[in-house]
């Protein structure tokens, strides 16, 4: 009985060593893909960092542009705007110079059959000289 027991233990113990060494190859294996993707890991942060970069770049560069773009845009609204004014201005001076005009020819007119009656009022024509 010593004996067979002695037997069990020593067969337990020679599948408990295959058992380890079974699990230090899974470990070798494991290690050795952990570094293979580690490296992959690395190379696609790598290619990442640099297609970051890239973006935030062309981002700072779009957003520089859309703010001058903006900046144009008031601009071109404010002097559109000073023109719409200068251009209603005008207009309306236009008009007043038209109703100047308008009563300016009315009191010429007026002017001229006042003249045209005191020149007939004494019979004779008037003269400058007399």
């Amino acid at each position: 009985m010593i004996k067979g027991e002695s037997k069990t233990e020593k067969k337990a113990l020679g599948i408990a060593i295959d058992e380890l060494a079974e699990l230090q190859k899974f470990q070798r294996q494991a290690i050795k893909e952990e570094a293979r993707e580690a490296g992959k890991y690395a190379k696609l942060l790598a290619t990442f960092k640099k297609a970051e970069s890239v973006y935030l770049d062309a981002k700072r560069q779009y957003d520089s542009a859309l703010a001058a773009l903006s900046a144009e845009k008031d601009t071109l609204e404010a002097i559109r705007e000073r023109a719409r004014e200068a251009t209603e201005s005008m207009q309306d001076k236009a008009v007043e110079i038209e109703g100047l005009r308008a009563l300016f020819g009315v009191d010429e007119r007026e002017r001229e059959i006042k003249l045209t009656e005191l020149k007939g009022t004494n019979g004779k024509r008037a003269s400058w000289f007399g």
